[in-house]
């Protein structure tokens, strides 16, 4: 495992501290991705600054940088999750919710869920213009089933989809999906129950 993967490893392993997030700043900063590592140990700051100190100086500096970064870097850092970057949010200097069609989850970078934590995920319908049918979401839900790291995610919703009663029951037992409440909100399941 290289390093960068290690040190990813534990901003998933131990998504509420900072540490491992700061120290893959540092790494980022030595391997010339300053940019990012910027906008993580920025994100960190404002994320735990007190509320009275919002008001200073130091505080709108920080903010200002934030939202630069983020306005020059964001099509680039979501870029792998293949969505509008609307529809990606980060905390604390990663991806952290998402909310993709069932075809973008189909075509996202593996490596992109290795460097991002992605604890909470909307996958919905992307319907053709005066279609009432539902669309498929059994690919999109073997994809999600088969993801890396085990209790990843926190919450998984799947909304205006067709899927399958083996589909569903397969990411329910998923190890990425153990600790994730799963609503399939608005879905037709198919086929038998046993």
């Amino acid at each position: 495992m290289s390093d960068q993967l290690a040190l990813l490893a534990a901003v998933l392993e131990f998504p509420e501290q900072d540490a491992p997030r700061l120290i893959y700043a540092d790494w980022l900063d030595e391997h010339g991705d300053s940019p990012r590592a910027e906008f993580i140990r920025a994100s960190v700051e404002l994320e735990w600054r007190p509320y009275s100190e919002r008001r200073t100086a130091h505080y709108r500096d920080l903010l200002v940088r934030f939202r630069t970064l983020i306005a020059a870097h964001r099509p680039a850092w979501v870029a792998p999750f293949t969505a509008e970057p609307t529809r990606v949010l980060f905390r604390r200097g990663f991806v952290e919710w998402a909310r993709l069609t069932s075809g973008e989850v189909s075509e996202i970078e593996g490596a992109a869920l290795a460097r991002e934590p992605l604890f909470e995920l909307e996958v919905y319908a992307n319907r053709a213009p005066n279609s009432y049918a539902l669309p498929d979401g059994d690919a999109a839900v073997w994809r999600l089933a088969a993801w890396p790291g085990r209790g990843r995610f926190r919450k998984l919703v799947l909304s205006g989809l067709a899927v399958s009663h083996d589909a569903l029951r397969e990411l329910r037992h998923a190890p990425v999906a153990e600790r994730a409440e799963v609503d399939a909100h608005a879905c037709v399941l198919r086929g038998s129950a046993t």
